[in-house]
Formats: C-alpha cells, structure tokens, sequence
C-alpha cells in the first residue's frame, strides 16, 4: 500500500515537471519568435494605432474597396520601387495590382512612433508581411518600414501620405 502511494506521488511530481518544462519551453520560444518590445501608448496614440489597425486588416484580407475608405482623397502613397500614387483613383490602381494572385496576407506590425499633435498624425511601424496565394506551400515575406501622415477630418482620421520601404529583415 506504502510502495503504491509512493509511485503515484512520483507519478504525479514527473507529470508536473514535465508539463512545466513543456509550458516555459514554449514561453521561451515566442519570445525568440516574436521579441516585439512593449509601447505604452497613449489614449490620442492609440486611437491612431486602431485606426490602422484597419488598415492592416483591410490589407490583409485583399479588399481594395476597404482600404480606400481609409485614405484622404488626394492622398498620395510612394510604394517600395519609388513609385508615387496621388488620389484615390491612383492608389486603387497601386493595390489592385499588389493584391493581383494573392489569396491574402498575413501582417505583423511593431509600432515604432506614433506622434499626435492636434489633428494631425504621423505613424511609423516595421512590419512583416506574409502572402499567401493558391497552391503556395511555403509563402515569402516581405520587410517594410511604412510611415503614415494621418489627419482629423470630421471627427475621423484619414490617411494623407503613405510611405512604403523594404528594409531588411530584423
């Protein structure tokens, strides 16, 4: 009786312990996964960063229509090439041709400033996208710094000026 209660109590430590190892392990490597450090925004700077939240999420799910409901409409976006888009119409040509064959995208975004000042808005993040098309087994990434100028139009934010960089990855 003795031995029995003793081989479920070493039963039950061993159990215990390599749940726990399995627990920090797996702690332990989305921290190396993701090392995002922590930005304290404030309750302007979060607005902001919800507004664009949308925007990646248009982004994300390849709605064209979306992403343009975001933008001023003499907005002016510069792509990764150099390439300048003025106004909506431009802009929805420069997004349709991105989004051409591509299932979705996948995006995670580190804040690196967001400064308000009034109605007025700059918004810097690095992000990682990931594309996903049809049949791809292994979908590329792609590095970006994307600087936004934002402006209060109505109560609202619009985006005014969209800069896109490839950056290398970090």
């Amino acid at each position: 009786m003795n031995s029995k209660k003793r081989s479920r109590r070493r039963l039950m430590l061993v159990s215990a312990s390599v749940i726990l190892v399995c627990l920090s392990s797996y702690f332990l490597v989305q921290l190396r996964i993701s090392p995002q450090r922590e930005v304290t925004l404030t309750r302007e700077q979060k607005e902001v960063d919800d507004f664009l939240r949308d925007y990646y999420s248009a982004y994300g799910n390849v709605s064209v229509s979306r992403l343009l409901m975001l933008f001023d409409d003499e907005a002016i976006l510069s792509a990764p090439d150099g390439s300048i888009y003025s106004g909506t119409t431009e802009i929805r040509s420069y997004y349709s041709r991105v989004f051409m064959g591509y299932e979705n995208f996948t995006t995670a975004r580190e804040v690196v400033s967001i400064v308000v000042r009034g109605g007025d808005a700059c918004a810097t993040y690095y992000v990682r996208t990931r594309t996903w098309y049809f049949g791809a087994t292994e979908a590329p990434q792609i590095f970006t710094k994307e600087i936004f100028s934002l402006r209060k139009v109505e109560g609202r934010w619009v985006i005014n000026t969209l800069l896109i960089e490839r950056v290398p990855a970090k």
